[in-house]
């Protein structure tokens, strides 16, 4: 069994490669930002890169309105970590 690592590498990798391939003139141009969530039965995991920004919707019982949580920081030049 592969490890959630690998699997999200492999992903951006085939991605990449597709992007190299077919859309090489166009990604000469272009910025770089990607999320990956990847949903089991017990986790969420969650991949960003670049200003992409995830965020996790939660339904209380007592309200009929959804509350929304960043969960992820995006990846900007403004940020020095």
């Amino acid at each position: 069994m592969f490890g959630i690592d690998i699997i999200v590498r492999k992903v951006i990798e085939k991605t990449n490669s597709y992007i190299l391939h077919y859309k090489a003139e166009e990604a000469q141009f272009s910025g770089t930002t990607a999320l990956i969530a990847l949903i089991t039965s017990t986790t969420i995991y969650v991949f960003n890169a670049g200003n992409s920004r995830a965020l996790l919707g939660k339904v209380y019982k007592d309200s009929p309105s959804v509350k929304s949580f960043q969960i992820t920081h995006d990846h900007t030049l403004e940020r020095f970590d």
